[in-house]
């Protein structure tokens, strides 16, 4: 039963966001390569992903998922943190 929960947060998840970014590239991109920025936004993010994956996968062969799942909290701390750097739009 715990796996289906983890599914349906990872589905609502998609659902949530999934939507934001596709129009966030549809706006930044313009009109006639508005395709190619959505198969280059789609690569770099699966790019991106597979090295997440790895690294995961590495840090939880060596040091157990205690040490992934504090890497994480602590890439994803440095990401909030970094936020405070973007300037606002007021």
């Amino acid at each position: 039963m715990g796996n289906r929960r983890g599914v349906l947060l990872w589905g609502a998840h998609m659902a949530l966001t999934q939507g934001v970014v596709s129009r966030m590239v549809a706006d930044a991109a313009p009109a006639e390569q508005r395709a190619t920025s959505f198969g280059a936004f789609f690569f770099v993010s699966g790019i991106a992903a597979l090295f997440a994956s790895v690294g995961a996968g590495l840090l939880w062969d060596r040091g157990g998922p205690a040490l992934a799942f504090t890497s994480a909290a602590g890439v994803a701390a440095l990401a909030g943190a970094m936020l405070t750097l973007v300037p606002s739009r007021r």
